[in-house]
């Protein structure tokens, strides 16, 4: 995961550390045309992968949780996005297409470390933000083990991470896995 991606506030497109301007738009990286958090620049503090909400009583949706120092963005993952990863990624050759159809849905979430969270945003109507001005609370969960039958494996409670706004709650189940990744990256985006 890359951390500390700064973005044009113009175009969007990547900013290098130390660049005066936009290589892209030649918007100014600093002074009076970039002036706001940050000298303008929106940084993503990283990406929770894969968190799910339900959808209905049998269905849930796929997000991936782009965190900056501004806003959370909300991108859904789709199986039209899955299945055009896998398209293209089956292009470098057979062995790699079979990789990559099998870790497509997985490992989307990469492409968002070299997207502006405005291009994240846009990329599927379906897709949210949440200012961090509009947050009234944050609470990242960790399920517990739980010993069902002895001389089985664990069951574990469900992870999750509650977003209270003045519109209402977002709760997402968080895989076990990225509990430690969700408490660094809202750690590091001011927020606990």
């Amino acid at each position: 995961m890359t951390q500390d991606k700064r973005f044009c506030t113009k175009c969007g497109a990547s900013i290098l550390a130390g660049d005066k301007f936009c290589g892209s738009c030649g918007q100014p990286v600093s002074g009076p045309a970039a002036v706001g958090l940050n000298g303008g620049l929106e940084q993503i503090a990283g990406i929770i992968p894969n968190a799910e909400r339900k959808s209905g009583v049998f269905k849930s949706e796929t997000f991936n949780i782009i965190v900056s120092d501004r806003r959370i963005v909300f991108a859904i993952l789709t199986g039209e996005m899955i299945r055009a990863q896998v398209k293209e990624v089956s292009k470098k050759g057979f062995f790699s297409g079979v990789a990559g159809a099998l870790t497509a849905g997985g490992n989307y979430y990469k492409k968002y470390a070299d997207m502006a969270p405005e291009e994240a945003l846009k990329e599927n109507p379906q897709n949210f933000a949440v200012n961090f001005n509009s947050i009234t609370g944050l609470r990242i969960i960790e399920g517990h083990s739980h010993v069902v039958t002895k001389g089985k494996p664990p069951v574990y409670d469900e992870s999750y991470i509650e977003i209270d706004t003045p519109s209402g709650q977002h709760k997402f189940t968080l895989d076990r896995d990225a509990i430690k990744s969700a408490r660094e990256i809202t750690r590091k985006a001011g927020f606990i």
